[in-house]
């Protein structure tokens, strides 16, 4: 609770020095809630357990490793291999344009069910680009079966 009461003023503060736009406070809501909400995975009451995300980019070429090793062993032309591997390389570039920062969320798990919490606010954000990006870290640990936004 006294993490949230410093929140508030901290922001009622920022209000004194700039005066906020009408949309400011939707953008920064997430940032108010976002320490709160955690508390409660900090302290858990029951099988809760957080954990450290991979980087991103281990995932990535753990799975780039994995892809390439299977294409190199195909039974097909060099050539075709060669062309697989090129549009493999064009998938990561769509995907990874906006590089993934799993730190940015809250990864947890309980009674032997990994989960990952976004905490944005639903304030003007980008509901299908979250929903993707939430769909897309969930593919990291396997078939998604609880996303929470």
């Amino acid at each position: 609770m006294i993490t949230y009461c410093n929140i508030v003023v901290m922001i009622e503060s920022r209000n004194s020095v700039r005066p906020y736009e009408y949309m400011d406070f939707s953008r920064r809501v997430g940032g108010l809630w976002y320490p709160f909400c955690k508390l409660c995975f900090y302290y858990p009451i029951g099988d809760v357990l957080l954990f450290v995300p991979p980087l991103f980019s281990e995932v990535k070429k753990e799975l780039t490793d994995e892809i390439v090793d299977y294409i190199s062993n195909l039974n097909i032309s060099e050539q075709e291999k060669e062309k697989l591997k090129k549009y493999y390389d064009k998938v990561w570039i769509l995907v990874t344009s906006g590089e993934i920062k799993l730190k940015l969320d809250l990864h947890f798990v309980s009674n032997g069910q990994k989960y990952v919490v976004d905490f944005k606010s639903g304030f003007g954000s980008n509901e299908k680009g979250n929903t993707n990006r939430l769909l897309l870290v969930a593919s990291i640990y396997g078939p998604p079966h609880i996303l929470v936004e």
